[in-house]
């Protein structure tokens, strides 16, 4: 025993501490539009599917690297982007995994007259597999609500492509 905990207790630290990066990784991925990080998150076979709210049916689904790629590329019509995560719940049955994530998802456009976040509530709810390490293998994206909010400045518009 290491300070009280069992080795079977301080792998489960491990794999919740690697799984709750995991979150936080595709969010700072996202906003970096950095496809390389945002696909090391990813098994090669996951998928993503996004929800419009709630129980509602799929609006689009991507299995697999190839067609997960093509994300980073949809967000790249935000002058930026600000994935804020908090809430992470965890249930591990090694070597699989489920949870759930909460996000609020910014998405800023920058126009003539000012600025516009497109602000997205969103529940990621995810599985996981360790392999050699812990990867997303599925998540499906559920927006609760969204908000339209003016911004006061806008700010400087860089490249995005």
């Amino acid at each position: 025993m290491t300070n009280g905990l069992s080795p079977a207790q301080l792998w489960r630290v491990a794999d919740e501490l690697e799984i709750r990066s995991l979150a936080e990784q595709y969010a700072s991925a996202v906003d970096a539009l950095d496809s390389d990080a945002f696909m090391s998150v990813f098994d090669e076979a996951a998928s993503l599917v996004v929800l419009p709210r709630p129980g509602a049916d799929p609006s689009s689904a991507y299995r697999g690297h190839a067609e997960l790629a093509v994300i980073i590329d949809k967000i790249k019509v935000y002058a930026r982007t600000f994935h804020f995560v908090g809430n992470h719940t965890v249930r591990i049955d090694r070597p699989q995994a489920s949870g759930q994530v909460y996000c609020l998802a910014h998405h800023l456009t920058v126009g003539r007259d000012g600025a516009t976040d497109f602000v997205m509530l969103i529940r990621y709810e995810d599985t996981y597999a360790l392999t050699d390490r812990w990867r997303i293998t599925q998540r499906r994206v559920v927006t609760e609500w969204t908000e339209d909010r003016v911004t006061g400045v806008a700010p400087p518009v860089t490249d995005r492509t």
